[in-house]
Parts: structure tokens; C-alpha cells; sequence
């Protein structure tokens, strides 16, 4: 009988441009070990001019340091090792493998696409604040030099990053971030690792050790060994952080945010806000708001409107001793809500799948010092919330200082845009500049933006008034026209959601029903 054998297939990873359900995700994952690439990777790395540095004349296939395409858990997983970490023979601990649970968690909530850019292996339970501060240089940076051998928390929190290098036109000279440049249809980045990175040090603890009887049988008589009942063991791991903590974090955040606008405006930087150390106080969102997250990038804060921040932490059902970062799952409601309602829809009121709790949980006490907490945060972070009908996601909004600019579905809005404004400026490079390429703009983004705002995106109460596109002597100088550069204005109006309505209701002593405000 002939033999008979199955041979698994990846699916083409196509790339459509216009998507904004796409996920980027960087950070630390061990790589399994590959005799060959499946077939259609190999021809999309050619395309994309890594195949030099995957398939290297040394032999080998090196997924280190480059985007791999996967469209499920199970693909992620045949790239990926899962939860053994690679050259160890213990166990890898999810709580220390950010990167592979936000994956698990983005395509759980219902994404169905995404790169992962490995830089190295995740690191080990007891690695030291040195190994930390290497890792997160190489995680930002794809190499030692940057952070000119610094290794404390303190002292980086101290001092501006250096910038990300300007995205070059070889793929190879790219790294980590970077390299999601050549990609048309990312939207949605994340590093995972970041607030693990960034953490305070957790000190070991003492345990005691429950005493094993020994089973019964014959000994020498010699003077009994009397085992030490306890050992030194970390517990499970929160990446709590101090105030040095979040400086250092906002540091990451402001050298991601500052390449970002320079070289992908069109991409939404999610994070998880770290948990704060018990050391913070009850102000700890206070002072963060007025450092980090209330400030521009001018200024050397975070808060833009290329950056969505998700809090707080949240149970894993699947893994209830240790907290599950948020910025996995949101990444999933934001690609799943792209694709079912469109993403200049606001993702507000989507409910999570596998999620038990919520981490931290505001004390009365904190409440009563800042009464206004909640309703802050729900005007300048992503916030999950507890409900009836489960854990949901109680607000979309960006870390925008402009009100115009807070919503999370006007920003991916523009991006959505800029992609299309983009894609429709590639088709013309070799065109000249004439009355006829100027109208070839103007048609190709109304009629781009007239069925956006067919879909509910735009407001308005007709097309004239939901846009306006101008392409021609109105928008360039004959200076302009001469040196080939192509100016086009676009006009448009938002359709903002509301995503909560709050009504007071007074009882008078007759018993009637008053709406007080």
C-alpha cells in the first residue's frame, strides 16, 4: 500500500492596504526551530526583502528580528514555542510571556490577523534589573548602543531616549518597530513586554515547605538530616511600578510615539497602563496625568492621539493566579469591531470573552479623594469595566489632549484615511503634474469618503456638508508644482460617538419624578 502522509499549509499572508484590524505585535518569544519556511512565506519574504536575512547564505532559517504572519492561535503556535521556553528544560510560566498570551488574547476577543516580531527569548522569572534594561534596549532599538550601557531603572527614567532611527528604504537595516513600515496593512501595534520591562523589582519571599513523611524502610543509624522547611521563591509576578517605573515607561512610550509620527501616522500605538505600586498612593492617577499622560510629545509626555492606553488589568479565566495585560484584548475588540461595524465606529460597550475580574479595583478610599477618577479615566484611557452582562469595554478613547482628536474611532478614522490618500498617491508617482492628476485626487478620495460616510462614518446632514476635498492651485504653489510635490486638503466631519449619557433623576417628597440635569 502506498504510504500516506498530511502535510499542513499556511495560508497566504495577502495584504490588503485599506485593513485597520491588523496587528504589529513586538516583543520576546522563543522561536521554534524550522527546517524550511512554509511555501507562501518564502515568496512574501522576497517580496518584502527580508529573504536575505531569514534564509542567510550561512544556512538556516532565522525568524529572529522579522515580521511572521499569522492568522490564528494555532499558526502562532508552529512558529512560536508554547509555554516551553526554548534552551530550557523547566517550564516558561505564562506570567513571564507577555507577548504569546496578548496574541492569544487578541485572537480570542476575535482578531484574525497579525505579525509578531520576536527580538529574543522572554526572560526568566529572577532576571536582574541589568538583563531588564539590556532587553528593553534591545526591544525598542534591535541592538546594544542607545542606552550607552546604562542598566538603572533610575538613572534611564532620568534622561530622554535617543530617537528610533528614520525607517530606511533597505528592509534590512530595520528592526523591531520598524520593520512594520513595509507592511500596508498594519493598524494596531503593541509591546507587550514593555510594562514587565519597566517594573519595580520584586523581592523574593519565604515559604514554607509542607513536610513530606518518608516511606518506611530499613536505615543505618546515623544522626538524622533535618531539611530546611523553607526556600526563597518569588510570587506570582504583577508588574507594579513605582514612580521611577513609570517614568521609565513613559520614556519607551514617548521614543515609540515620536518615530510613530515621523513614519507610520496612520498606525494606533496600544499599551497597557501599568498597575501602581502600593508606594504610589491614592493620587497615583493624578500625578500620572500631570507628568506622563498630560503632556504633549512636545513636552515629553504621552499623550497623543496615536496612542490608545488600556486599564485596568484583568483576570484570565483560563489562568486565574496571574493578571492578563490589557492591551491583548483590546487589540482583539478594535480589529474585531473594524471588521463587523468599521473602525470609525467607536468600539465602547464590546464585551470580552475569558475575562473573570478586573485588577485593580478603585478602593472607597481612593474614591473619596478623587471623586472624579473614573469619569478621568474614561475621558483618557481605554477602560474595562464590570457589568451585568460581563467584563466590556467601557471607552474608546485616545490619550489626546484635543477633544476633537479623543474619541479612538476618529483617529483610526484618520489613519484609515491617510492609508487611502497614501495607497491613491502611489498609483500617480509617475504621473505628471497636470489639471488631470489633480481631478484624479479629488475623484478618488470623495468617492472614498462619499461611502464612508454612506456607512454612518462621517456626520453631516448631506455629502457637501460631511466632506470637502481640494486638489490644484488652491493647495500648491507653482514652486510646489515644479519640484513634482502634490498637495491635496482634505476636509472632514467626524461622526462622534457618544458613549454614555448621564441623566439625574430627583425624587420630590410627593413621590414625582424630576429630571434634576
Amino acid at each position: 500500500m502506498p504510504s500516506i502522509w498530511f502535510e499542513e499549509k499556511s495560508g497566504n499572508p495577502a495584504v490588503h492596504p485599506y485593513r485597520m484590524d491588523v496587528g504589529l505585535f513586538v516583543g520576546l518569544a522563543p522561536l521554534r526551530s524550522l527546517d524550511r519556511l512554509p511555501d507562501p512565506l518564502e515568496p512574501w519574504y522576497r517580496q518584502q526583502g527580508l529573504l536575505d536575512r531569514v534564509c542567510p547564505p550561512s544556512g538556516g532559517i532565522h525568524l529572529r528580528d522579522v515580521p511572521v504572519p499569522v492568522d490564528s492561535w494555532e499558526t502562532f503556535r508552529r512558529f512560536f514555542l508554547w509555554p516551553q521556553a526554548a534552551g530550557q528544560s523547566t517550564p516558561l510560566r505564562e506570567a513571564f510571556y507577555p507577548l504569546g498570551r496578548a496574541v492569544k488574547a487578541f485572537f480570542a476577543q476575535g482578531g484574525i490577523k497579525a505579525y509578531v516580531v520576536s527580538m529574543a527569548d522572554p526572560l526568566s522569572p529572577g532576571a536582574g534589573e541589568a538583563e531588564r534594561m539590556a532587553t528593553l534596549e534591545r526591544l525598542l532599538y534591535g541592538r546594544n548602543g542607545p542606552f550607552v550601557g546604562a542598566a538603572d531603572r533610575a538613572q534611564l527614567a532620568e534622561r530622554p531616549f535617543a530617537a528610533l532611527p528614520r525607517t530606511g528604504e533597505s528592509p534590512l537595516s530595520q528592526h523591531g518597530i520598524q520593520l512594520g513600515s513595509a507592511l500596508a496593512d498594519t493598524a494596531l501595534v503593541a509591546l507587550p513586554d514593555l510594562p514587565y520591562l519597566s517594573a519595580a523589582p520584586v523581592e523574593p519571599v519565604s515559604v514554607l515547605m509542607p513536610e513530606r513523611p518518608a516511606p518506611e524502610s530499613f536505615v543505618e543509624c546515623v544522626a538524622p538530616h533535618v531539611p530546611t522547611p523553607y526556600r526563597r521563591t518569588a510570587p506570582p509576578f504583577r508588574p507594579l511600578h513605582d514612580p521611577v517605573g513609570y517614568a521609565l515607561w513613559g520614556r519607551a512610550i514617548h521614543c515609540l510615539l515620536s518615530w510613530m509620527v515621523e513614519n507610520a501616522r496612520e498606525w494606533q500605538l496600544v499599551c497597557a497602563l501599568p498597575p501602581p505600586h502600593p508606594a504610589c498612593g491614592p493620587f497615583w492617577w493624578a500625578e500620572l496625568c500631570g507628568t506622563i499622560l498630560g503632556r504633549g510629545l512636545d513636552e515629553g509626555g504621552c499623550a497623543s492621539a496615536f496612542f490608545q492606553c488600556a486599564f485596568p488589568w484583568l483576570g484570565d479565566a483560563e489562568d486565574a493566579e496571574n493578571l492578563l495585560a490589557p492591551d491583548g484584548p483590546l487589540m482583539g475588540l478594535l480589529a474585531a469591531n473594524a471588521l463587523k461595524k468599521g473602525t470609525f465606529r467607536s468600539a465602547a460597550g464590546s464585551l470580552t470573552a475569558a475575562v473573570s475580574s478586573l485588577d485593580p479595583v478603585l478602593s472607597l478610599n481612593e474614591k473619596e479623594k478623587v471623586p472624579d477618577s473614573v469619569h478621568a479615566m474614561k475621558r483618557r484611557l481605554c477602560l474595562f469595566e464590570s457589568t451585568p452582562r460581563g467584563t466590556q469595554l467601557a471607552s474608546d478613547r485616545t490619550t489626546s489632549l484635543e477633544p476633537a482628536h479623543g474619541p479612538g474611532c476618529v483617529s483610526r478614522l484618520m489613519g484609515f484615511i491617510l492609508k487611502a490618500a497614501r495607497r491613491l498617491g502611489e498609483s500617480l508617482v509617475f504621473e505628471n503634474a497636470s489639471a488631470r492628476s489633480w481631478r484624479t485626487v479629488e475623484q478618488g478620495l470623495s468617492s472614498l469618503l462619499e461611502a464612508v460616510y454612506l456607512a454612518g462614518g462621517l456626520g453631516g446632514t448631506d455629502v457637501q456638508n460631511a466632506f470637502h476635498v481640494t486638489c490644484g492651485t488652491d493647495t500648491m504653489t507653482q514652486q510646489d508644482v515644479d519640484s513634482g510635490r502634490l498637495i491635496a486638503r482634505i476636509v472632514v466631519q467626524p461622526a462622534v460617538p457618544v458613549e454614555a449619557i448621564q441623566v439625574v433623576l430627583a425624587m420630590e417628597p410627593s413621590g414625582s419624578v424630576s429630571v434634576a440635569s
